[in-house]
């Protein structure tokens, strides 16, 4: 597995020949899933696959290019038209690397910094979820292993009670959200055509009969 990024050189195929070939840095990242936290009632995360591509010689901004994503439940769904024009550094990248796999960023677990967040990944732990099943016999000399494997099942054990609560908020919010919806609807049709006129009940004379 690769934990510092491998440069490698790519050249597009469209372009001219005697440009100069491109750098290609490859990272996986891990992005909020807004449907699948919503649903389960926790933060779940896709891990996504990210070329950056700059020049070689030159100090401008690399432009960043998702080229496959992994869902929470493990689909794997590829951007065809990326990962087919940066195939060739996109397989070396791949040979080099067992991937990630998907999971809850270290960051999460309350006090985490980021020596930890380095020492662990330098041990290939990457996920929370990782953390908390890793056997003691893999910890090497990790400092402080235990307490941190701990304080990753506290967190996942706490977000399972928490899940039914905070989806139970979050349907609450869509409710609300589609009310105000309605009634703003509500209010632009009054403006619009006034409000509506109220039905008589039976047998009950007009306003101008009474007044006669």
């Amino acid at each position: 597995m690769q934990n510092e990024p491998v440069p490698l050189m790519w050249r597009d195929p469209q372009a001219d020949p005697r440009s100069a070939p491109l750098v290609v840095f490859f990272k996986e990242q891990a992005q909020k899933n807004v449907a699948v936290s919503e649903k389960e009632g926790y933060d779940c995360f896709d891990n996504v696959l990210i070329a950056e591509v700059q020049p070689g010689a030159q100090a401008k901004s690399p432009v960043c290019i998702e080229i496959e994503r992994k869902l929470p439940d493990g689909t794997l769904v590829v951007h065809k038209g990326n990962y087919n024009k940066y195939k060739i550094v996109v397989d070396d990248y791949k040979n080099g690397s067992e991937g990630l796999g998907v999971g809850t960023p270290l960051h999460f677990i309350p006090g985490m910094d980021a020596g930890r967040v380095a020492s662990l990944k330098a041990q290939g732990v990457h996920w929370v979820e990782s953390l908390a099943e890793m056997p003691e016999s893999s910890a090497g000399e990790l400092m402080g292993f235990h307490k941190l494997k701990q304080e990753a099942r506290k967190f996942l054990d706490l977000r399972e009670k928490n899940a039914p609560m905070v989806k139970m908020e979050s349907e609450l919010k869509e409710r609300d959200a589609k009310i105000d919806n309605l009634e703003r609807q509500l209010s632009e049709l009054i403006a619009r055509f006034g409000e509506p006129e109220q039905r008589r009940g039976p047998g009950r004379p007009r306003k101008e009969q009474e007044a006669a």
